[in-house]
Formats: C-alpha cells, sequence, structure tokens
C-alpha cells in the first residue's frame, strides 16, 4: 500500500517503523525473484523491503556490464544486493569474489548467498586496501552499514 501513495512516502515509511519498530528477522522476495533475510528494516533496507527493490539505476549498469564467465569482485558487499545479482549474471562459468568486513553484516551475507543458491560466490569477511593489516572500522547498528571512517556514519552520512 506504500508505494501507492503519491507524497509523503517517506513520512509514512519511518510513521510505520515508529509504531510497529524495524526488527523484522525473516526473509522476502524482491521483483527479479531473489530472496533476502532482512534482521531489521534499516535506512539501507527501507526501499528493499517496501518496495521490493533497492538502487535501481545502479542494477540497471551492472546488468548491462557484467556478462556470463565475468570474474567479478563485490568490495564492501553488505547485505549481497549485488553479489546475488551478478552471481546470476556471469553464471556457472563465472565468479563473483564478496568482501564484507563487519561480521554482523558478513552473516547476512552469506544467508542470502545460501537463499539464492549463489554457488559461485567465494565469500570473505574481511576488508580489501592497498596494504595487509589491521584497521579499525566503525559499524552503524541502525543502518547496518560500516566505515572506516566514523563522519560516514553520522547522521546517515552515505
Amino acid at each position: 500500500m506504500v508505494r501507492f501513495v503519491p507524497k509523503g512516502k517517506s513520512f509514512l515509511i519511518n510513521f510505520a517503523l515508529y509504531l510497529f519498530g524495524n526488527k523484522f528477522g525473516s526473509t522476502i522476495t524482491v521483483k527479479d525473484g531473489r530472496i533476502f533475510y532482512i534482521k531489521a528494516i534499516s535506512p539501507i533496507k527501507r526501499s528493499l523491503f517496501f518496495l521490493k527493490d533497492y538502487e535501481k539505476h545502479e542494477t540497471q549498469i551492472i546488468q548491462k556490464l557484467i556478462k556470463p564467465g565475468d570474474y567479478v569482485l563485490d568490495i564492501g558487499a553488505n547485505f549481497g544486493w549485488y553479489t546475488t545479482l551478478m552471481s546470476n549474471l556471469v553464471g556457472d562459468q563465472g565468479k563473483v569474489f564478496a568482501f564484507e568486513l563487519v561480521p554482523d553484516i558478513f552473516t547476512e551475507l552469506k544467508e542470502n548467498i545460501y537463499l539464492n543458491h549463489s554457488n559461485n560466490v567465494i565469500a570473505e569477511n574481511m576488508g580489501i586496501g592497498q596494504s595487509e593489516g589491521e584497521v579499525k572500522y566503525f559499524y552503524s547498528r541502525e543502518w547496518s552499514t560500516g566505515n572506516l571512517k566514523p563522519a560516514m556514519l553520522l547522521g546517515g552520512g552515505l
């Protein structure tokens, strides 16, 4: 019902989350048939949950670029939207290498890889950078995202 409201959609979504909370802990099926486990309806996952879609324009670009048999990287894979999308696009002859630094988010990524039978994905709970070593990262439970710069997490500055 929310998607048919012409104006004030964000207000209605925020109001619904205020009334009912953001905990979900179940799966949804999106428009293209993929399945995603959503632990909590964070701001990053609102369009995924309410509209069954996510980053429409970026998704269209990926769909044009990735071809069967490609080997691709998803660095900062988060919950796996692009990981599972690229898995479908590269097919059995291709590979997807997904990297997610934050352990809580990595757990959700692994679940979504499993739910979508993405057997051509290699997922690693690590970050990718120009040098080897340990880093301090910042994690926002509210936004379900991590970053190396705390300013990027304040007020959803993503």
